[in-house]
């Protein structure tokens, strides 16, 4: 079980690398959790895309929960203002990059994605406040 947790963390880590590329090419920040947890102080909304079982074990303080596959239905009730500072994360950084990408198609202009291999843990160790 341990090799398939290993292995399934790497897959992450390489798809969250790969659409890390695409997202720049889209024009979407890609940040440090350091860089998220300054955001955060600054009054940037978060975005949890994760799934729904995994933010059972927590996610950022004050973030809204947008599953990625749900963020075009969901983001015009939920992120009205489409210049506000919005902060993206996953586990490690795919889903929040696919999600990026949707908004800035939707015409949101400040997005930027944790990733690069980071996301909730990593963030979480950069000091960003979580709930458990």
């Amino acid at each position: 079980m341990a090799g398939y947790q290993r292995f399934c963390t790497a897959a992450c880590v390489l798809v969250g690398t790969i659409l890390a590329i695409v997202v720049r090419a889209e024009g979407v920040d890609i940040i440090s959790p350091q860089q998220a947890e300054t955001l955060y102080r600054d009054g940037a909304q978060f975005v949890d895309t994760r799934s729904w079982a995994e933010v059972q074990f927590g996610m950022v303080k004050n973030s809204l929960h947008i599953p990625h596959g749900d963020i075009a239905d969901q983001a015009a009730e939920l992120l009205v203002n489409k210049a506000q500072p919005l902060v993206l994360y996953c586990a490690a950084g795919g889903r929040a990059g696919k999600a990026a990408a949707e908004l800035t198609e939707l015409g949101y202009t400040n997005v930027k994605v944790v990733g690069d291999g980071a996301g909730f843990k990593e963030l979480r160790s950069a000091g960003v406040p979580v709930n458990n």
